[in-house]
């Protein structure tokens, strides 16, 4: 590994805002495909879940360089999450009839529905 000075960041007054800040929380739009189930876990028949942090911005679509994973079973099931995160759209936060970003914290479940 190595070090390399990073470029000190400008202040930023376009901070996202917390849920409990904010009067409209972000809302997932109701046509987004759901994150594909891997096939290597579902012919093994694991069930899991993703934990993802990220910031919808004010178009409504996630942030990918803020996506961090607080919580996942399998690495598959992350994968899966991001690249269906990059398509997804969601309905923006607002506060005071603005749309703000927010960072949200959102479960995806991979669950096997016995037929």
């Amino acid at each position: 590994g190595g070090g390399g000075g990073g470029t000190p960041q400008p202040v930023n007054s376009d901070q996202p805002y917390f849920g409990f800040q904010v009067e409209k929380q972000v809302a997932p739009m109701p046509n987004n495909s759901a994150p594909r189930y891997p096939d290597m876990l579902r012919s093994a028949n694991v069930e899991g879940e993703v934990l993802a942090q990220f910031v919808v911005d004010t178009l409504g679509r996630a942030e990918m360089q803020t996506f961090k994973v607080l919580k996942s079973s399998h690495d598959l099931f992350t994968n899966s999450v991001k690249s269906a995160l990059s398509n997804m759209r969601f309905y923006p936060a607002e506060v005071g009839g603005r749309k703000v970003k927010q960072l949200v914290q959102m479960p995806f479940q991979f669950t096997l529905t016995k037929s």
